[in-house]
């Protein structure tokens, strides 16, 4: 149930993503639009123990973004796939910092998920223009995706605590709190897997 509310919303931001330029007018037109699955897929690689099945989910969400976006099949699900990958490794420290950690941290893997994109264009594209035209994208939208970045968190932590709640009615509501609560900057969390549910595990010094 877990993974099937990621998916959906990652669905959702897909299509948000898709409109933002509705809301963000001469912004967008300029490169200043986030990319909201970017920080949903670090969420994934930094809290998910389960990394295959956080890969999965990626794919999916990556050829949904192929197939909707007209791009070449496999170009933002290799991007996707390898943003979770290396979100967790690069991101187990970084998460516990802080919200500010958390949002420079989606910045820049917006930023490298763009560059994996214009790279894969460069060798395997048609034309050689299309990837000289969004690299001058590549930094307003990483500013972007780092300021919307921290809503995409809370909303991610509140469909990871509602998922829970979902498989287990009995849990109290503090205790569905602490299942989509992100560790915070002084109390970063050690995390163990019990009858497949993320539980606290114990506290680093």
């Amino acid at each position: 149930m877990r993974y099937t509310a990621f998916l959906l919303f990652g669905f959702v931001l897909i299509v948000l993503q898709g409109e933002a330029w509705i809301v963000l007018g001469p912004l967008a037109a300029k490169g200043y639009r986030p990319s909201l699955l970017v920080p949903l897929l670090v969420f994934l690689g930094v809290t998910e123990s389960n990394l295959a099945l956080a890969a999965m989910i990626a794919f999916l969400l990556g050829y949904v973004t192929d197939v909707l976006g007209g791009a070449p099949i496999g170009l933002y699900t290799f991007a996707s796939v390898a943003t979770v990958a290396l979100s967790r490794i690069a991101g187990l420290r970084v998460v516990g910092q802080g919200g500010f950690a958390r949002a420079l941290l989606a910045g820049a893997f917006a930023a490298l998920s763009s560059v994996m994109v214009l790279v894969l264009l460069a060798i395997f594209g048609k034309s050689p223009y299309v990837p000289r035209a969004m690299a001058r994208l590549l930094l307003p939208q990483a500013i972007a995706t780092a300021i919307a970045a921290p809503l995409v968190f809370r909303a991610a932590a509140r469909v990871h605590a509602w998922a829970f709640g979902f498989l287990d009615p009995a849990r109290s509501p503090e205790q569905r709190k602490l299942d989509g609560r992100a560790p915070s900057a002084r109390e970063p969390l050690v995390t163990a897997r019990v009858d497949g549910a993320r539980e606290d595990a114990g506290r680093l010094p």
